[in-house]
């Protein structure tokens, strides 16, 4: 921030203006344990969704470069 001196490297944060009721709006999570297969089917689930946005995003591009081409 501008004006801030940081005097010491990863100084601990300053404290919060926020007011203490917004504590109970934080998300509640559980731990649960997952079997091997729901933990491979996850796997592919992930490694599915990161092979469609690389097509996206090629696609993206390749639209992106010929357009820019037409106005040359």
């Amino acid at each position: 921030m501008p004006g801030e001196v940081i005097d010491q490297p990863n100084p601990p944060p300053l404290p919060s203006d926020l007011p203490e009721e917004l504590d109970k709006f934080a998300v509640q999570l559980q731990d649960i344990s997952l079997d091997q297969k729901d933990y491979d089917d996850l796997a592919k689930f992930r490694r599915a969704a990161c092979y469609i946005a690389a097509g996206v995003l090629h696609t993206i591009s390749q639209c992106a470069d010929s357009m820019a081409d037409s106005f040359y």
